[in-house]
């Protein structure tokens, strides 16, 4: 990332290839936490409560960021601000460009999105890897029930964090999501994006 004293933690759920092998090997670079599987709930809240950053992005393990991510998400943000949300660009399992997510003739809310949420019970939104949020509104809503979120948890705080502050969207796509395999059915059935991340 092009943004200074970017802190990565990386959170294992217990995988059984050779992940901690991979993530040993970037030694210093990133803080590991290796972990018994809990579902992504229990790594949401192991994540957040080994960081240090008052602006914290939960990035699914087979997405990424571009390298101006960060520092484009801090630009944006304001003392009022819960959450800064951007598009993502939708790639396959080799990289290749397949659309964006949301679409782009599809506009993202900002501002107090909570007023849409209880007119409509739900807002324009894009996956877990597209949404930064700010410490302060984490620290109201974490840790979340595991067991309840073991799947999905991204649901969890697309609900919760509107309400503690400001959502800014930002129209351009700042990461990328990959659509592959075992998610693809989802995705290729017309499935809500929350639908889409419990097959990650």
């Amino acid at each position: 990332q092009t943004y200074p004293g970017t802190e990565v933690v990386v959170v294992d759920d217990g995988s059984t290839d050779d992940s901690r092998q991979i993530i040993s090997g970037y030694g210093d670079r990133v803080t590991p936490l290796f972990k018994e599987n809990g579902g992504q709930a229990s790594a949401f809240n192991a994540g957040f409560a080994a960081c240090q950053g008052d602006v914290i992005i939960f990035l699914d393990a087979d997405d990424y960021l571009f390298p101006q991510a960060i520092e484009r998400v801090v630009a944006v943000w304001g003392p009022d601000v819960a959450k800064v949300q951007y598009r993502l660009e939708m790639v396959d399992a080799f990289g290749n460009h397949i659309g964006f997510y949301p679409p782009l003739d599809v506009r993202m809310e900002s501002g107090d999105v909570w007023r849409t949420l209880l007119e409509r019970a739900n807002y324009q939104c894009p996956p877990t890897s597209g949404r930064s949020f700010s410490r302060a509104a984490l620290d109201k809503v974490l840790p979340m029930p595991e067991v309840e979120w073991r799947i999905s948890a991204d649901a969890y705080l697309r609900i919760q964090v509107p309400f503690l502050g400001q959502v800014v969207s930002v129209e351009q796509a700042l990461g990328a999501y990959r659509i592959h395999g075992g998610n693809l059915w989802a995705y290729d059935r017309g499935a809500s994006q929350d639908a889409v991340d419990v097959n990650k």
